[in-house]
């Protein structure tokens, strides 16, 4: 959901144009990609929970970075390198959901699992931007973008902290190491 209202900080609140903005989208792809090449090494050794929370967490460090760079006094390259934290985070949790759902999964039940978690995944995504669309209109209505921006990135901040706290319940197995080639 966060991922949603960086390039909106960077040109609405902070005045960039949307050249700058892709710079934060570009650090997060960027290094949403390290994390998944993080991830795959530390899969067979991580129980995938941990990658999970691990993840989620660095997620969160992410938003707090974006919610910081809204004041004027932070520099823009917070919102950069913060979102850039973000989706290296996001790289980390991940996969290992799929994974975990699917090899939970009883036999011949992985189509519904899977069906179950597309839909999770987007019914997630929808309520995180329309949730925090309500809160940037808000703001805006009040005459005050930031703080519509900042309550969507505090929402999904948080979001990001109670689903680090519920990893605990994720299955304590470790995802299988990949086959060699």
């Amino acid at each position: 959901g966060a991922d949603t209202y960086v390039p909106l900080a960077v040109t609405s609140v902070r005045g960039q144009s949307t050249a700058v903005a892709s710079l934060a989208v570009t650090a997060a792809t960027l290094a949403w990609t390290a994390g998944s090449w993080v991830q795959e090494r530390k899969a067979a050794d991580w129980p995938g929970r941990r990658l999970i929370r691990v993840g989620l967490l660095i997620v969160a460090a992410g938003i707090a970075c974006e919610a910081a760079a809204l004041h004027p006094a932070v520099p823009l390259a917070v919102a950069v390198a913060g979102w850039a934290v973000g989706g290296f985070g996001i790289g980390l949790a991940y996969s290992p959901i799929s994974l975990i759902v699917l090899g939970e999964a009883p036999s011949g039940q992985e189509g519904v699992a899977s069906a179950s978690l597309q839909l999770a995944e987007n019914l997630g995504v929808a309520l995180g931007a329309g949730l925090g669309g309500v809160l940037v209109a808000a703001g805006a209505v009040a005459g005050r973008p930031s703080a519509g921006i900042g309550g969507a990135f505090a929402m999904t901040a948080g979001v990001a902290l109670l689903a680090a706290m519920l990893a605990r319940r994720v299955p304590r197995r470790t995802i299988p190491a990949p086959d060699p080639p």
